[in-house]
């Protein structure tokens, strides 16, 4: 190897970059670079070290920038690999970072071996690169876009995290190209940051749609004014994309016509995996609209560029999107063939998100066909990815976001198999779902570890803290394969401690344990709602299986109807602005002219109309009723649904609530023991009737056996003073949900306290509570923005901490009415012994039963039960209280009148858990 030639660098860059034959040799450009490809292989890096660097990353640039990048880029990853195993980044610090950088975009681009490794490889270098490039110059920003683009292209990993450091990144590079004066460079990020804003799956759409547009709309500019047609059409094609997301006419023209810009400025490019995109960007565009037979000649052009065999991905996307137009058109058949062919297209990729969605996409063509083999089958596989993916998704945000793609998946899966016969099957699948849900939003929120010991609960902690932190672009402290390994130590704690505590973490139950949760002499009530109809599962007290006779079609409730059903219930009830938005999202102009003006009696009726009246047509007799709905049913008064003849459903059976079997079996039954209550009220001051409605509870029980904090005594220091020893909790005060994240839902206590979801956890631990009941705002619902099935409330939380029932409410109610409700709720239960189910639905019949003169009555009644021992004359505050709402009654209503007959006043109070006594 000693009379190895080598050629000096300025020779190397001439012959390499020279169009002149005499330079690049008689048959110009590869030749030449086979020349210097022969000197690369045979220089020694031990004894040429910097002639070898040189030439090996020339070539890789060279073979990098070539016009069709598959050609080259093979060639191209060799040549840097070459370079990287001389290079350290202690000796060559910048020349080392920019090669791992180039190796990020070279893999990132690479369209040979696994799509999914190659990506990973993407990452690892160019956070390598990003770990010595600390300067603000053009090799940092080129390194920070670069690692950008990766993260927008991962398939793999928690997705939600990579899109947020995504867009750290770019911003900081379009930052630095700004500092720098290169306009041009900070557009080519401004296309890439563009992207990040268009699929964000966090923060305001609006804000992220206005950021998505501003970027792509200068980059368009910058390249224009700078006569580059090819990076032009780039930024028309996310600006086109930007566009089509308004979905409406006008937005869906207006990107068309930045597609088409976009196709006539690729010009000679059209062999380009881009312009192959963007045909099936107008495709899409041109479907939205109804033009299919436009639609069809774009997906055609894209598949003259995408290929199963060399680029599966792209070629699966064409087939999913033209399979969603023959859905539009019906042809059924030819959809179903081609969603197929994608799946088994993206399963040989590890894209797991996209094989998911597709897997979904297929499973609902598969139903609308009646395909229900394949339907099924299409949904089992589509959750096995989707566990695939939770399994990686290793922070609170990803988990969540990867969470709600589930969470329509199961009940079409039930649906689906409920058309095969396989109804038990179809049961504990459904409830197999939302225990995943449950187990999920509170392992996100680290509810959990409210319940496991200290020790362990400080482990979890600990690896989920370290995790976090090795995932931060930021952190110099590990590497990537530190990062795999503190995940797998997780992972493996949480198997080991499902085990050991398993009332920490939500399990779904077998079948045999679903129907002995039936309430004896009663029925569980399981609806299910899917874009074909919907269904009821009747599970009788004593069933053994379940037959075809369990099963109630619902043909009128579909998923169109109960969004319509949600819009009236949010436009009917006071303060709904965050949940009106949360069920607004995607509701059809149609359902809104439906629903929208629907006062809560006529949504009551039509509440009868759907579901509860054919349910009622089925079960004869007066037995207790647990439902457990599914989705935005939970927001619902089901047991206020108002029949033709005048009544309600509760008037034929007391009705509880559950937020899934699993919730119901964690409420476990606590030993007897004597009534005890601690009572908290009116910790704000500003609820008038909230005193004398804890009073009132209080004088139901012994004298000895009641607590009561009011006032500023009403803190978080007097409930963990009292909670212990109470059979009965009632809180009378301000509750608040977060519809943005459950567990930070709270009670309002005094001095400005929050009592959250995940202190109740922690607090009920110790409890021997058998009831909490929950006289405050939204006390009742369950989260439904981020996903409809997600069933994590008040009510949920405290199941899980063991609690056997809960009385809540699902709006925020009249004070007076609450006070009045509640105090007959307990006279129900404690005075006479009565369930808590019938307790209750007996109180909201007398509450909406009673005139004016028989509430006067029973005030006069409550005013002496309030007389302070010794007869002392001078009244007291809750007395005072008393007397004024009797006062107000005579003065607003006339003799006959029902003051609180309407279900706004009412309704809104449901029982959570079993509908027997535990006591």
């Amino acid at each position: 190897m000693a009379d190895v030639a080598v050629l000096p660098w300025a020779v190397v860059v001439a012959i390499t970059m020279s169009d002149d034959p005499e330079v690049a040799g008689p048959e110009g450009y590869e030749p030449s670079l086979d020349v210097l490809e022969k000197r690369a292989e045979a220089i020694p890096p031990t004894v040429y070290r910097d002639e070898y660097l040189a030439l090996h990353l020339q070539l890789a640039r060279t073979y990098s920038g070539q016009t069709d990048p598959e050609a080259g880029i093979e060639r191209a990853i060799h040549h840097y690999r070459k370079a990287a195993a001389v290079l350290t980044p202690k000796e060559d610090g910048a020349r080392w970072a920019t090669t791992q950088s180039a190796l990020a975009y070279a893999y990132a681009r690479r369209h040979a071996g696994d799509h999914r490794h190659n990506l990973e490889l993407a990452l690892d270098h160019a956070r390598a690169a990003m770990g010595v490039l600390t300067e603000p110059d053009v090799d940092r920003a080129m390194a920070l876009t670069n690692l950008g683009v990766v993260l927008l292209d991962q398939v793999g990993g928690d997705r939600t995290e990579n899109f947020e450091e995504a867009i750290d990144a770019l911003e900081q590079a379009v930052d630095l190209f700004t500092e720098l004066d290169l306009p041009f460079e900070r557009a080519m990020v401004e296309v890439n940051l563009s992207q990040a804003y268009f699929e964000r799956a966090t923060g305001a759409h609006r804000d992220n749609t206005e950021a998505a547009t501003r970027s792509a709309r200068h980059a368009v500019e910058t390249f224009l004014t700078a006569g580059a047609d090819e990076h032009a059409a780039r930024a028309l094609i996310g600006l086109g994309n930007i566009q089509a997301l308004g979905r409406d006419h006008r937005s869906l023209e207006e990107a068309i016509e930045a597609y088409d810009r976009a196709l006539r400025l690729f010009g000679a490019q059209q062999s380009s995996l881009e312009w192959a995109q963007t045909h099936m960007n107008a495709g899409n565009a041109n479907r939205d609209l109804g033009r299919f037979d436009a639609a069809a000649a774009h997906y055609d052009e894209a598949l003259t560029r995408f290929s199963r065999t060399h680029t599966p991905v792209g070629w699966a996307l064409v087939q999913e999107n033209w399979a969603w137009a023959l859905e539009r058109q019906d042809a059924l058949e030819e959809a179903a063939r081609r969603m197929d062919a994608a799946a088994e297209a993206l399963a040989e990729t590890g894209a797991l998100r996209h094989q998911m969605r597709v897997l979904d996409a297929l499973g609902q063509i598969a139903c609308r066909r009646g395909r229900w083999e394949q339907a099924a089958d299409a949904f089992e596989r589509a959750m096995g990815a989707h566990g695939q993916l939770l399994a990686e998704a290793y922070t609170d945000l990803g988990r969540r976001t990867t969470i709600a793609e589930l969470s329509r998946m199961h009940a079409q899966y039930a649906y689906a198999l409920v058309q095969l016969d396989r109804f038990g099957e179809a049961l504990v699948r459904l409830e197999q779902g939302k225990t995943r849900l449950i187990r999920e939003m509170l392992i996100s929120a680290g509810a959990e570890l409210q319940l496991l010991p200290e020790t362990d609960a400080a482990e979890v902690s600990r690896l989920r803290r370290q995790a976090a932190e090795l995932a931060d672009p930021g952190s110099t402290n590990g590497t990537p394969q530190d990062l795999m390994r503190v995940r797998h130590d997780l992972q493996r704690l949480l198997a080991r401690l499902r085990v050991t505590h398993p009332h920490a973490f939500p399990s779904a139950l077998t079948l045999d344990s679903i129907l002995a949760l039936a309430p004896a002499g009663g029925m569980l009530l399981v609806p299910v709602v899917t874009p074909y109809g919907g269904l009821a599962f009747l599970v009788r007290s004593g069933a053994k299986n379940l037959t075809a006779e369990d099963v109630l079609p619902l043909p009128d409730l579909d998923s169109e109807t109960l969004q319509g059903l949600l819009v009236g219930w949010a436009m009917s009830i006071p303060g709904a602005t965050e949940p009106l938005g949360a069920v607004m999202g995607a509701v059809s102009s149609t359902i809104l002219l439906r629903f929208a003006t629907a006062d809560l009696n006529e949504l009551c009726r039509l509440l009868w109309d759907v579901l509860m009246g054919p349910v009622s047509d089925r079960l004869g007799g007066d037995g207790p009723i647990t439902i457990l709905p599914n989705g935005g049913l939970g927001l619902l008064p089901l047991h206020a649904a108002a029949s033709p003849d005048g009544d309600y459903f509760l008037d034929r059976h007391p009705v509880t609530y559950a937020p899934s079997a699993s919730a119901l079996s964690e409420a476990r039954p606590r030993p007897p023991a004597e009534p005890g209550l601690f009572a908290l009220a009116d910790p704000g001051g500003d609820l008038p009737f909230a005193e004398a409605e804890a009073r009132l509870i209080a004088s139901q029980f012994a004298p000895e056996s009641g607590n009561i904090a009011v006032g500023v005594d009403a803190a978080k220091s007097a409930v963990l003073r009292h909670i212990a020893g109470a059979s009965h909790l009632h809180f009378a005060c301000h509750a608040r949900y977060d519809w943005n994240s459950a567990m930070d839902s709270a009670l309002q206590l005094a001095g400005d306290e929050r009592l959250s979801l995940a202190e109740i956890l922690a607090f009920m631990g110790s409890s021997s509570a058998r009831l909490v009941s929950l006289s405050g705002c939204d006390t009742g619902v369950s989260e439904i923005r981020q996903a409809a099935d997600e069933y994590l409330g008040f009510p949920a939380a405290l199941h899980q901490a063991g609690v056997p029932q809960v009385l809540s409410t699902l709006w925020p109610v009249n004070d007076q009415a609450a006070a009045l409700l509640t105090v007959q709720f307990y006279r129900n239960h404690i005075g006479t012994g009565a369930t808590p189910a019938r307790a209750l639905r007996d109180a909201q019949t007398w509450l909406r039963r009673s005139t004016r003169d028989q509430l006067l009555a029973w005030l006069d009644d409550a005013y002496h039960w309030l007389s302070p021992p010794g007869g002392e004359q001078k009244p007291s505050r809750p007395q005072l209280t008393v007397a004024l709402l009797a006062e107000e009654l005579r003065e607003d209503w006339a003799a006959g009148d029902r003051p609180f007959a309407d279900p706004g006043h009412w309704a809104s109070f449901t029982l959570s858990g079993h509908a027997e006594d535990d006591s």
